[in-house]
């Protein structure tokens, strides 16, 4: 019984502010302490390397954002929606299971709809994560840098 209380209160405290607050802060302290020892060449290597990385992401962003934004100026969902009209045209012209038809090829279509949406989403969270987290140890090794230097 024990154990499984144990259990539920560690799965809850992956949901609780102050929890996540306390990890991320030890994740912070580890990472300052490393930077720390690290000696002044190779901190500045890492600083250069870290801010190469995230101009590149910050450019691959932009081109994910830009080819999204031509493909919708380019009405590829135009093409989809008519694929769909043509669909559901041809099930009302056929006897029988016309229903049927087009039924099968809304939900597939929704389903192909849904899937590329999911992961339109899963990459740009992916790209704003990865630039959150490379900022952070830009402005970690700034500021050894910084306490270095004084």
């Amino acid at each position: 019984m024990n154990r499984i209380k144990k259990s539920l209160i560690n799965f809850l405290n992956l949901f609780l502010y102050d929890e996540n607050r306390r990890k991320e802060f030890e994740k912070f302290n580890s990472q300052m302490d490393i930077y720390k020892n690290m000696p002044p060449d190779e901190l500045k290597f890492e600083y250069i390397l870290l801010n190469a990385k995230y101009e590149k992401k910050k450019s691959e962003l932009t081109l994910f954002l830009l080819t999204i934004a031509l493909s919708v100026l380019m009405n590829v969902w135009d093409k989809f929606f008519s694929f769909m009209k043509m669909a559901i045209e041809y099930a009302g012209k056929t006897a029988g299971d016309s229903f049927e038809i087009a039924k099968i090829s809304f939900i597939i279509s929704s389903i192909i709809v849904i899937f590329i949406t999911a992961v339109i989403f899963f990459m740009l969270f992916a790209f704003i994560n990865d630039i959150h987290k490379m900022k952070i140890n830009i402005a970690m090794i700034e500021d050894v840098g910084a306490c270095a230097s004084n």
